[in-house]
């Protein structure tokens, strides 16, 4: 899988777990302790994340690290299922 791909992949599902709990990209990022403009960036995908950035964002999710990367999988499994229905 791209790169890229994968930090799309990443930046929706932590766009759609925040949206999801009514939180807005402010309040989201003061909750990581972020800046909005890098949730932003890390929400489409501009920016790949550090571990350490992925757990504050998973904790701002208030979810487990496990959790989150479970969604993730099952994300990437529905592009690799795309993929092979391309080649």
């Amino acid at each position: 899988m791209e790169k890229r791909t994968l930090a799309r992949k990443f930046g929706a599902l932590v766009q759609r777990l925040r949206l999801e709990r009514g939180l807005s990209q402010e309040a989201f990022a003061q909750a990581c302790s972020l800046e909005r403009a890098h949730v932003g960036k890390i929400e489409r995908g501009e920016v790949n994340v550090t571990v350490a950035t992925t757990l504050k964002l998973v904790e701002g999710l208030d979810l487990t690290l496990a959790s989150f990367f479970s969604e993730l999988e099952k994300e990437l499994g529905s592009v690799d299922e795309e993929d092979r229905g391309h080649r």
